[in-house]
Order: structure tokens, then sequence, then C-alpha cells
């Protein structure tokens, strides 16, 4: 790597590997929330009995750990018995290859308008135990997987008002800092926008 260049891959076996982190991790964060979500009925039992009531306050702790649980073993199974493909990516001055299993694509820069990040959670003040597992979930995925990056692709005709592509990167947690540095040097990072999910759109090597 130096400052006209970055490429890196990702191959089934540290994908797969990738997986099998997220989940013994999700297990202890399961098992924190529980612990905060009592914490959190309790100091604010008065409050809730009051505007919920305690059947409703114990039904959305129990239900979304139940939830969890099975989201968990879901992703476990697929994880396991899924193949993931090879990805490679290269960057320089002129723009990014990408490679997923035997499919490869150029793109020039002059292609994308702009790029952001998926995987970002404002801070909020006074957070609910909900919040802060949202949180550490996300903190947990990005500490092992890295980021995932949206490239999205200048329009093209009058009907890209219905239309929308974007270019999916992979970083790695190693060098998810060094890609959007890069990034930014070529392009011009947005915040993600619920708009940016509306309408007819295509995930390029998603």
């Amino acid at each position: 790597m130096n400052n006209e260049s970055l490429a890196w891959e990702i191959t089934p076996s540290e994908k797969r590997e990738q997986i099998r982190k997220i989940i013994s991790r999700i297990w202890l964060l399961i098992i924190g929330f529980i612990i905060a979500s009592y914490l959190y009925f309790v100091s604010s039992f008065t409050s809730d009995l009051l505007r919920y009531g305690i059947k409703y306050s114990l039904f959305m702790i129990v239900g979304m750990a139940i939830g969890m649980t099975i989201f968990l073993w879901l992703f476990f199974f697929l994880g396991k018995y899924i193949p993931y493909s090879s990805r490679t990516y290269s960057l320089d001055s002129a723009g990014i290859t990408i490679s997923k299993n035997r499919k490869k694509k150029y793109y020039s820069w002059n292609e994308f308008e702009s790029f952001y990040v998926y995987l970002t959670v404002p801070k909020k003040v006074n957070q609910s135990p909900q919040d802060e597992l949202r949180e550490q979930l996300i903190q947990a995925e990005q500490d092992i997987e890295g980021q995932i990056y949206y490239l999205k692709k200048k329009p093209l005709g009058y009907f890209h008002i219905f239309y929308k592509s974007f270019v999916v990167i992979y970083s790695k947690p190693a060098n998810s800092v060094a890609v959007t540095k890069f990034l930014n040097t070529r392009l011009q990072q947005s915040q993600r926008k619920v708009s940016d999910e509306l309408g007819l759109i295509s995930y390029e090597f998603s």
C-alpha cells in the first residue's frame, strides 16, 4: 500500500471466521442486554408502569431477548453452510477494480458522485438498553468485519429519478481507516439517508 494505491482480499475462510466471532460476541451482548434491561426497568419502574403497564414492559424485554436468540441460531446455521465469495479490491488514483469470485469490473472515480459508510450510529443522550445494545452490536460488527461502503453512481438519463445504483465495498477491520481516508481523497462523503433506500435500487458487488 502507498498513498496512491490500496489493495486487499477477503477470502471465504476469513468471512466464515468473522461470522463465528460475531456470534460469540453477540451472545455476551445479549446477556448484558438482559441485565441492563432489568436494571433499566427497575430504575424506571414507576414511569413505565404508569405509561405502559408491567406486562408490556416485561414483554418487550423478554420478546427482544427471544428474538435475538432465534436470529443468532439462523445466523449461525446460514453462516456454517452457505458458501462465501472471494472478494478482492484494488483502489488507485484512477479508479477501483473489484472482483467477486469470477466476476470482475473496473470503475473510474468519475462514475461516482459520493459515498457513505453504512454502519454508523449517532450517539444519544440518556440511552435506553435497546439503544446501547444496537450501538454495541454495530461496534462489534465493525471490530470483526470492518466497514461497508456504498459508492453512489452518477445518474444516467431521465429515469435516474426513480432508479439508483450503488457499488458496495467491504473493508477489513485493520484497513477501515485507510479505506475511508482514501475514498475521501477521491469522493465526497455523505450521510446515509432514508431516501437512499427508496425506489428502484441496484447494489453491485453486494
